[in-house]
């Protein structure tokens, strides 16, 4: 709500915007501008905007009262599509889904509400950038655009295509103990097939080849898992300092201090506290604050499938020494 003193000038042409600056000066008002204005023309100053207001910095000395008794000018801002910002690649099952809904709730942020697919799939990639730039949600100047495709990690293609769109995008890394990812990235797959009436085949019979006892290294589940081998693909093209890496397993017990520092890496206003969120006790997640209490699908947190002795020690083996590969690489270390 603007002060009663406020004025509204549709349009407000140049040669009386310096008498109407002077008379906000004076009255102590606000100025309300319903039309585009580039304040570095007309003062030599700077534009800046914040939270949705545009502030005049710099302004002459002659509007020294007016800019620190009544520096709000508002105008109303076209919503429009941007390419992202920063794109949250991976890992699948890592908890890629609760970031994004977490990075939701910033009010300086928006994001496609679901994966687009647009750099892992070629029939996607085909249709070209115009087509990307239409699945972006419409945004306001002080917003950043995320985009989230889980895939976008393990596809070999990817990095090139990302770097040749945008070589300074940042990127969301979600990594968690590799096991349980693998379990995860199963079993979805596994409900997914059973929903539709199919049988699917176990864990252990597509982690071990049968002939030769040995684990399978193709096995997708596996693949996903071995962390260093996607990043490094990655960082051909990536500075590390451009990919911010989240821990899963954190993101799960203390969503909070994971994305206070997401927030940081992409720029933003302090936002996240723990009063944002709401533990739920029979889902095991954290839920979000809003209104109403809102929880990740039902999906999410299944119960993993037991799974052979032998088999899950030869996994535990296997991921302990590709994540050692994974630490030398990022420079930091896991509790795996």
């Amino acid at each position: 709500m603007l002060p009663a003193k406020c004025l509204r000038l549709v349009p407000l042409q140049r040669r009386n915007l310096i008498p109407t600056l002077l008379f906000c000066a004076i009255s102590g008002s606000v100025l309300y501008l319903n039309s585009y204005l580039t304040f570095s023309t007309l003062f030599g100053g700077d534009k800046i905007y914040r939270s949705g207001r545009w502030w005049v910095d710099k302004l002459p000395s002659s509007l020294l009262s007016f800019k620190n008794h009544s520096s709000l000018i508002h105008t109303e801002q076209p919503r429009v599509r941007h390419f992202p910002h920063c794109l949250v690649i991976g890992a699948s099952k890592a908890g890629t889904r609760a970031v994004l809904e977490f990075i939701n709730m910033h009010p300086h942020v928006v994001r496609p509400i679901n994966e687009v697919h647009f750099f892992d799939k070629s029939h996607n990639y085909k249709k070209g950038y115009r087509w990307y730039l239409h699945q972006m949600p419409e945004s306001l100047p002080h917003q950043i655009t995320v985009e989230k495709t889980a895939m976008y990690y393990a596809v070999s293609d990817v990095p090139f295509r990302v770097h040749q769109m945008n070589s300074s995008i940042r990127l969301i890394l979600v990594v968690r103990e590799p096991f349980s990812r693998a379990l995860s990235d199963y079993l979805h797959m596994r409900v997914s097939y059973n929903n539709r009436g199919l049988k699917y085949e176990s864990f252990e019979n597509m982690a071990v080849d049968e002939k030769t006892g040995n684990l399978d290294l193709d096995f997708y589940a596996i693949q996903r898992s071995q962390y260093h081998h996607h990043l490094w693909r990655w960082m051909e093209y990536f500075p590390l300092s451009q990919i911010h890496i989240t821990d899963g397993d954190i993101l799960r017990t203390e969503p909070w201090t994971e994305m206070q520092k997401i927030q940081t890496f992409l720029g933003l206003q302090e936002f996240y506290n723990s009063s944002l969120f709401f533990f739920d006790k029979s889902r095991k997640f954290y839920c979000i604050k809003k209104e109403t209490i809102a929880c990740l699908q039902k999906s999410k947190g299944r119960k993993h499938p037991t799974v052979d002795k032998t088999v899950a020690e030869k996994l535990r083996a296997y991921f302990r020494k590709e994540n050692e590969k994974f630490f030398n690489l990022t420079g930091r270390r896991f509790p795996w």
